[in-house]
């Protein structure tokens, strides 16, 4: 009698859909995280005591944004040097893990000091529960940062999530802000 083939074996052991979508996630889950960590470059010098919290905020940005490339750049320590966290799609980055939505001003204000386009508003790391109409406002307020090219864009995580906040949002208004933000299930 020949050897049972391999795939019918497995697909007897598989007796529901239940267990055929769960097999199906885990394997996109799978392909999705080999794909982000062929994006997700690092220095071998980054900051050890953010790369945890580098990693994580990257990975949700890599994960909502399938053309977008982040390498976490090495840790310089020299006086007056600063030290942005990322190149993200050949820009200079910078997370910034804020308390309240007060904190974007202040954020943004340190991102243009450090040469960033970019910043990375980090809503995980002191687990803001601010709502979506208040850091939309004070995101919006920042509006002179993108209309004089300081700030290109803004990148905003949460709950492995992320959404991109660009010059075109920030012209259409605090409701194109929100909108964006709803993407993420943020609170209104």
């Amino acid at each position: 009698m020949p050897a049972p083939n391999l795939q019918q074996e497995v697909q007897k052991k598989i007796k529901t859909d239940a267990e055929k979508d769960d097999i199906r996630k885990r394997w996109q889950d799978r392909k999705l995280e080999k794909d982000i960590n062929r994006r997700l470059t690092i220095h071998p010098e980054a900051n050890k005591s953010e790369l945890l919290d580098n990693v994580r905020a990257a990975k949700s940005i890599l994960r909502y944004f399938p053309n977008t490339k982040i390498y976490i750049r090495g840790h310089i320590l020299k006086e007056g040097v600063k030290n942005p966290e990322y190149l993200i799609n050949g820009l200079i980055g910078d997370r910034k893990g804020i308390r309240s939505s007060k904190g974007v001003t202040a954020g943004f204000k340190k991102a243009i000091v450090q040469k960033c386009t970019v910043v990375v508003i980090d809503l995980d790391m002191h687990q803001v529960k601010n709502k979506c109409t208040q850091l939309a406002k004070y995101i919006h307020w920042r509006h002179a940062d993108f209309n004089n090219g300081n700030i290109i864009s803004c990148y905003v995580v949460k709950n492995d999530s992320a959404v991109l906040i660009t010059a075109a949002e920030i012209e259409k208004g605090e409701e194109a802000i929100i909108s964006e933000f709803k993407k993420m299930d943020l609170q209104s």
